[in-house]
């Protein structure tokens, strides 16, 4: 049970090569489905762009679904919840009726902006400077609201092909495919208009979302557009397995990155979300509020891990030293923001109550603690220059990476202990170190290719 249950750790867990090789398998698995149902023979590419979402999420619960078989699932797919009863499905259905309401008019936008633009851009919200440097249009997603049961005899198709697969996980991807990708597919994938394909490029960053634009986007690639994916965070250069990396790379023509290159579709370029954020940086208030600032990844199923990891950092950190500490969870809906570290007695904390940007309260520290690297908010610290250490918890470091590791750990500004990282913090003087490190080649060949933030539009004539 031991055995069994670590398997499914390592095929959930993002980073891990597990992930990747029933990615690909699942993959394959749905292309050869969806193109016998639908009588079509389109490439892989296509569908993983259409299906990547329902694909993540079966992964993500792959003992659920491998336990036993489900006729279905929410359309729009929510934690767990296979075989929704009828609260759960009218629940459902009115909430995609209201983001339909809601959203409708941006079909008719996106088709508009399309014809009548050759560079597309999409998830670059707080972002200006892509558009100024493309001269591209914005197009936002619109909800597919089903007004009726769509093409049943489909289902009832796929029914039987189910019958001829293996094991219980894989019946179950199949049998739990949402109505887009099953009924309603002919009548919305038909209905999307193409003009001049050949000659668009989207520009996309951002997360695989199933809906009308990324649907307009996988037949406008079926049809020789052009894809670019922009770098969305940290991980994928330094993760060798880096679920993320492979998507991308996967679906791309090309990944564009925060300046490094692993692979023949990566592109160096520039770090869009660090540029936001230095200059969010730059306009804060400076002080020394806080003598350390200490951030983290999403919590999920490792919160108690962090909060003793937390509660034992406080007890080795000189409170002489450390007179005020400042904690910053990730800010997510899910954690519930700050509530696992209000079980933290201690009169030197305050959980932030994220009443300031990350970049302000960065700025307000005298020294920031990642709790998890590689960690976008990292890099985010070391492109403003601000004295920043970290817990180093990449399993599996790219080739590329693996130096500037080295040198960080010989001077502590990763650690891979508790024990390295509280003895690093009080006893070192903060400025005196920290301007050693920030002048190395080292630092500054990481910042260049990992957080490059220099390189301009202009330099390639490549998207014209």
């Amino acid at each position: 049970m031991r055995a069994a249950n670590a398997a499914n750790a390592n095929v959930t867990n993002s980073l891990s090569p597990e992930r990747i090789e029933l990615a690909k398998r699942t993959f394959s698995l749905v292309t050869d489905v969806l193109n016998e149902l639908h009588g079509t023979e389109y490439p892989e590419r296509f569908w993983k762009l259409i299906s990547e979402e329902h694909v993540r999420n079966c992964i993500n619960h792959h003992e659920l679904l491998g336990n036993s078989l489900f006729s279905g699932m929410n359309e729009k797919f929510k934690g767990s919840l296979f075989n929704p009863g009828f609260r759960e499905t009218l629940r459902e259905k009115l909430a995609s009726l209201n983001r339909y309401l809601k959203t409708r008019k941006n079909i008719q936008r996106m088709n508009t902006a399309v014809r009548e633009n050759d560079q597309l851009l999409a998830g670059f919200d707080g972002i200006p400077l892509i558009a100024e440097e493309t001269g591209g249009q914005r197009i936002e997603d619109a909800e597919i609201f089903y007004f009726g049961s769509g093409n049943r005899k489909k289902r009832i198709q796929l029914e039987e092909i189910t019958e001829r697969l293996d094991t219980t996980f894989e019946k179950n991807i199949i049998l739990t495919l949402p109505q887009l990708l099953v009924e309603q597919f002919d009548k919305v994938h038909g209905g999307i208009p193409l003009h001049s394909p050949e000659s668009k490029i989207f520009h996309v960053r951002g997360s695989f979302k199933l809906g009308y634009l990324q649907l307009l986007i996988a037949k406008y690639v079926l049809n020789e557009a052009t894809l670019i994916w922009y770098q969305n965070g940290a991980m994928v250069g330094e993760c060798k397995f880096k679920y993320g990396g492979y998507l991308v790379r996967s679906v791309a023509d090309e990944h564009l990155t925060w300046g490094w290159k692993v692979n023949g579709v990566d592109y160096p370029w520039k770090a869009y979300d660090l540029l936001k954020f230095s200059d969010q940086y730059r306009k804060a208030v400076k002080g020394n509020r806080d003598d350390l600032l200490i951030t983290y990844p999403k919590l999920r199923e490792r919160k108690d891990f962090y909060l003793q990891f937390t509660r034992k950092l406080l007890e080795s950190l000189d409170p002489r030293v450390y007179k005020s500490i400042r904690i910053r969870p990730y800010p997510s809906r899910k954690e519930k923001k700050a509530a696992t570290f209000q079980a933290i007695s201690d009169s030197r904390v305050t959980v932030s109550p994220f009443e300031e940007t990350m970049a302000e309260e960065v700025a307000n520290s005298r020294v920031v603690l990642h709790m998890d690297v590689p960690a976008t908010s990292f890099l985010e610290s070391l492109t403003v220059d601000h004295p920043s250490t970290g817990l180093l918890m990449n399993e599996y470091p790219t080739d590329i990476v693996k130096p500037y590791y080295d040198y960080f750990l010989q001077n502590g500004v990763l650690h891979n202990s508790v024990e390295s990282l509280t003895a690093h913090l009080n006893r070192a003087e903060i400025g005196q170190w920290w301007g050693e490190v920030k002048n190395s080649e080292l630092y500054v060949g990481y910042i260049k290719q990992f957080a490059n933030v220099n390189s301009q539009f202009k330099e390639t004539d490549q998207f014209q």
